[in-house]
């Protein structure tokens, strides 16, 4: 049996969930695959049988020499298995190492797409920032795989673009917002517990919503739901972290108010559910993921710290009126995993 290495970078939960049906296919398919992840990645990814720890290595500006420290340690892990291909998720160290070993590789990245996609009307600052960014994690691999909820060209033959699988979302689920002035269910997520600001917000003009990831709301821990603290206010829920429970919570909302990441926005689009996308003004790629959303008409864009109350009462107030557009994203691109799998296979082959 043909030996593949996994390797998934840990910063948000996007890596890790959309990890998990690319390893199903290519199990499917006949290959054992070794999984290696890091930070929220390796929490989405725990159940998994053949799944090992490693360092997540977060933007900064000692990120290079963190990242070339760990790559002995990749070529260890790489050469132990006997893996005959690398796939990487965002994950530098193991692609240097795969390079450094002379195997084929496979980089999956939302970034990609800012990087190989043809693009008109977008800050062309961020467009660079961006492209400079994923090179780290994909400069040399073998095949490139875009994973994005944008459909553009591509400028480059060995890079397609695919959309996360979203096995778990049915093929639609717009839900009409309350025909009287009822409130609102709004669901929350901030990769960077940077929302309790917004969440005061929306709580103050109505609007129900649930909070999910690392936010912590008055000692309330948003990602173990355990209560430390001050009681939540009225209208504020936090529930569990488990998968079900997040699916659970945006097919019933009405809207989405989170971080701009590239996974969320791809289920919001595909679920038709009018995200307020927010991100820091020094986050190129989630700035450059608003911005289509709010070109689309899928919803709107904004810095987290420029958001105000009148920023927030028109989106509800869209929300409200249904003005937003709807995109069947899951008609119009391939899913990842059928794309990894594609490209496995056509790399061993020509080897």
């Amino acid at each position: 049996m043909v030996t593949l290495a996994y390797f998934v970078h840990g910063r948000g939960r996007g890596h890790g969930s959309r990890s998990k049906p690319v390893i199903a296919a290519l199990r499917e398919a006949g290959y054992r695959v070794v999984v290696f992840a890091g930070g929220d990645a390796l929490l989405t990814l725990k159940e998994d049988p053949e799944v090992r720890s490693v360092v997540t290595i977060l933007p900064g500006p000692s990120a290079i020499i963190r990242t070339l420290k760990q790559v002995p340690r990749a070529r260890d892990q790489l050469r132990s298995l006997g893996a005959r291909l690398l796939v990487t998720d965002g994950e530098g160290p193991s692609l240097l190492a795969a390079h450094s070993l002379r195997l084929p590789s496979i980089a999956i990245g939302h970034g990609l797409v800012f990087r190989y996609g043809e693009f008109q009307g977008l800050p062309k600052s961020s467009l660079l920032r961006e492209s400079l960014n994923v090179a780290s994690s994909s400069l040399g691999a073998t095949r490139k795989i875009a994973v994005h909820f944008a459909d553009v060209p591509s400028r480059d033959r060995s890079v397609r673009i695919a959309r996360p699988d979203l096995v778990d979302l049915p093929a639609a689920d717009y839900t009409s917002p309350p025909a009287d002035d009822g409130p609102l269910s709004v669901l929350c997520y901030f990769r960077d517990a940077n929302g309790e600001a917004t969440v005061t917000g929306l709580l103050q003009l109505g609007a129900r919503v649930s909070l999910f990831g690392g936010q912590h709301f008055r000692g309330r821990s948003a990602r173990s739901g355990v209560e430390s603290g001050a009681a939540l206010p009225q209208g504020l829920e936090c529930p569990d972290t488990r998968r079900s429970t997040f699916v659970a919570s945006l097919l019933a909302s009405h809207a989405v108010v989170a971080s701009a990441g590239s996974n969320l926005l791809s289920e919001c689009v595909a679920l038709s559910k009018p995200v307020l996308a927010l991100y820091k003004a020094n986050d190129h790629e989630q700035r450059l993921n608003a911005l289509l959303v709010e070109r689309a008409n899928l919803g709107m864009a904004c810095a987290i710290e420029l958001l105000s109350s009148d920023f927030i009462r028109e989106f509800l107030n869209k929300v409200r009126r249904g003005t937003f557009a709807r995109y069947p994203l899951l008609t119009v691109l391939p899913p990842v995993s059928h794309c990894v799998a594609q490209s496995v296979h056509e790399v061993l082959s020509a080897r």
